[in-house]
């Protein structure tokens, strides 16, 4: 997480990068071990919030395309413990209404039994926004459900993904290659490989 810091160091006179140093303090103070899982959630956080601002000041893409490029959008990273999608999104909503410039949004769910997923992106302006949904884990396990409505698409990190992606009730399962191509060069390095063995591929049957 330290590492992460330095990169945040980059980006200080920015709203998100700082977003970025409170999420990691409320990590490290609140939880102690990486095995459960809290770090993975973060690392995948943090390289969504990087690549929103690297779309705010180059026009870049967003994360999986989330945004056009050439708009540079502002960025507004936000955390929230409130316990459904359909309130969270109802938020999500109200924002959107009084947002005239194209913003993306970023929003940590902290409640601890949040169903579906872990983290929301969204993007859009002026009442119109579409809405990803991610969800981290450290085991080879599977999301419960198609994702819900609201939700653009829901992609799933898992820190031991196998070599193929697969595409399921709207879940994309990312590969080992995807994980890491949206990691980058400089948050690759934090992918721990310590998970264990699990298959070389998945089985939905």
């Amino acid at each position: 997480m330290l590492y992460i810091g330095c990169i945040c160091n980059l980006f200080t006179k920015y709203a998100p990068a700082l977003f970025i140093a409170r999420l990691i303090c409320y990590d490290l103070l609140t939880y102690s071990q990486a095995e459960g899982g809290k770090d993975w959630e973060v690392i995948i956080a943090v390289a969504a919030i990087l690549r929103s601002i690297y779309s705010m000041l180059y026009g870049a893409i967003g994360p999986f395309d989330i945004c056009p490029r050439n708009v540079f959008p502002n960025v507004v990273c936000v955390s929230t413990v409130l316990p459904t999608l359909e309130v969270v999104l109802g938020v999500i909503a109200e924002f959107y209404s009084t947002t005239e410039t194209f913003t993306i949004l970023t929003v940590s769910l902290g409640y601890d039994k949040f169903a579906d997923f872990d983290f929301l992106i969204c993007y859009g302006g002026s009442n119109s926004y579409i809405c990803d949904g991610y969800q981290m884990k450290l085991s080879r396990t599977y999301p419960k459900r198609a994702i819900p409505l609201g939700v653009r698409n829901g992609f799933l990190f898992r820190g031991k993904a196998p070599a193929c992606n697969h595409l399921k009730g709207g879940w994309h399962y990312l590969s080992e290659d995807e994980i890491i191509g949206f990691l980058g060069c400089s948050l690759g390095p934090l992918i721990s490989s310590c998970y264990g063995d699990v298959p070389d591929v998945d089985d939905f049957e």
